[in-house]
């Protein structure tokens, strides 16, 4: 996922990037054939509904509160972290204005994000849901592209980044021609801007 507005300030579009899906959801395959789509939306839930009402409607609340966490993150992916070597006064204040957002939640929900941001997806998940499928579609989007299984520390927070990444991009999309061609369209946008790029160079 990247947020559009990266997108549209690269001229990806221009530079050759074509999708061949957006805002693709996490299906979990299922040997029965119930394949779950892990989605907020009415008729996925509905569908959950027949076949665990428990796990339908924990669904809609763990996903309001990520979703709440997560909107405290996202003004920190498109602005300008404090430089290294720059003022400690500019990493505090970044620090004091995420702090102070997050103690807007009311205290249940500030208490919930202190517990969350160190657990793990797998804790998190075997608390709130009955069914094996929604538990591995969730444990999933937090592990996905990363070493780390899913009871390690740190993946929900993983998720909650993810999440946050999706408000900006509006979901998971799927580059036509892979990764690759996203690569290929950032080096003629960088290019474009005057960069060089060198490749099978020694880098020291």
């Amino acid at each position: 996922a990247m947020p559009r507005s990266i997108e549209k300030d690269l001229k990806l579009a221009r530079n050759g990037l074509r999708f061949v899906a957006r805002n693709v959801p996490t299906v979990a395959l299922s040997r029965d054939r119930r394949h779950l789509t892990l989605s907020t939306r009415r008729r996925d839930i509905a569908a959950l509904r027949d076949w665990n009402a428990h796990d339908a409607a924990a669904l809609v609340t763990l996903s309001a509160r990520l979703d709440s966490y997560a909107a405290l993150l996202r003004p920190l992916l498109l602005g300008a972290p404090p430089a290294f070597g720059g003022s400690a006064a500019e990493a505090v204040k970044a620090l004091r204005r995420l702090v102070w957002r997050a103690r807007r939640l009311d205290r249940p929900s500030f208490e919930e994000l202190l517990h969350a941001l160190p657990a793990s997806i797998g804790d998190l998940v075997d608390e709130s849901f009955e069914s094996p499928l929604l538990r591995a579609a969730f444990a999933f989007e937090a592990v996905r592209g990363t070493p780390e299984g899913p009871y390690s520390p740190g993946t929900a927070f993983n998720l909650i980044y993810r999440r946050a990444l999706q408000l900006e991009s509006k979901g998971a999309s799927l580059p036509r021609g892979g990764l690759g061609a996203l690569v290929a369209a950032l080096r003629r946008s960088a290019e474009g801007l005057g960069v060089a790029i060198k490749t099978g160079a020694a880098v020291k």
